[in-house]
């Protein structure tokens, strides 16, 4: 009769956050107020789901406890915490986070956060088709351009303008830039594309990143949820000395919460499976005949 396999141990409980010790327990303290207020860790662990569903379609010979262990890291919330505190007070000194969080609560304010949630998901349609078209470039054969859904009808050029001026003013061109360059560099990076020219990839780059193109993106996004009373307050808010340090300083907070947040999902998924299946790369099956 062979021995059981030992119970695989429970996932990580979550631990009580204090302020890192190069940041001060009430910036700290701010900080996650700003994080609860504007919902972002929440939108990062609403995609848990559907990226673990991913990962267990890729490789379903991994067993169950392993998805269960990596799904309550990923949805450690106080972990996640802890990591982000730190990127944000490197950016944003307290009296701008507490700003920040009186703004958010203004009725601007939460007009603003309701409509950046759907201003990304309008434009997500947008650059998803226009990232297979420059994918498809590279792989030497063009693809055709996805259908897109139905779209109101053109903002009025005042509003549009408005649109244009409140873009300029937030520096979402920039962010928008360096996110096509991750995605780039992601694709670089995958072993399918190392015959792929160096000219290939540089007229994707400059079609992912040019700068009228990504505005055809967002300004009907803008349109579609922002009336142009409030694009202009939006816009006033930017031009303030507030607003322009914010805008000066979110885009590197993103840039180094998604370096975070990737090194932190891929430390979990190897502890997950180290958790469940022993140390690596013992775990790994026999291969093939």
């Amino acid at each position: 009769m062979s021995a059981q396999a030992p119970e695989p141990p429970p996932p990580p409980a979550p631990a009580p956050v204090d302020a890192p010790p190069d940041v001060a327990a009430s910036h700290a303290d701010a900080i996650r107020e700003l994080i609860a207020t504007t919902g972002s860790l929440d939108r990062e662990l609403a995609r848990v789901d559907p990226l673990v569903a991913q990962l267990r379609a890729n490789s379903p010979e991994l067993p169950e406890a392993v998805w269960t262990n990596l799904e309550a890291r990923l949805r450690n919330r106080e972990a996640l915490l802890a990591l982000y505190v730190p990127v944000y007070a490197r950016h944003l000194p307290e009296t701008d986070v507490r700003s920040l969080i009186e703004f958010y609560r203004s009725p601007l304010g939460r007009r603003s956060l309701e409509a950046q949630e759907r201003i990304r998901e309008t434009s997500r349609e947008a650059a998803g088709r226009l990232a297979v078209e420059a994918f498809g470039e590279l792989a030497g054969s063009p693809a055709a351009a996805a259908p897109s859904a139905a779209t109101s009808p053109p903002p009025a050029p005042t509003h549009a303008q408005a649109i244009r001026e409140l873009i300029e003013a937030s520096r979402v061109i920039p962010a928008a830039q360096e996110t096509m360059r991750r995605l780039l560099d992601t694709a670089r990076a995958n072993p399918l594309t190392r015959d792929t020219p160096p000219e290939a990839w540089t007229r994707a780059e400059r079609r992912l990143t040019d700068p009228d193109t990504l505005r055809a993106i967002w300004v009907p996004a803008y349109a579609a949820h922002l009336p142009e009373p409030e694009v202009r307050a939006l816009t006033a808010f930017y031009r303030s000395p507030l607003g322009a340090r914010v805008a000066e300083a979110l885009p590197r907070v993103q840039a180094e919460l998604g370096a975070v947040a990737q090194n932190y999902g891929a430390t979990a998924a190897r502890r997950a499976i180290r958790d469940v299946m022993g140390p690596l790369p013992q775990w790994r099956p026999p291969p093939s005949p």
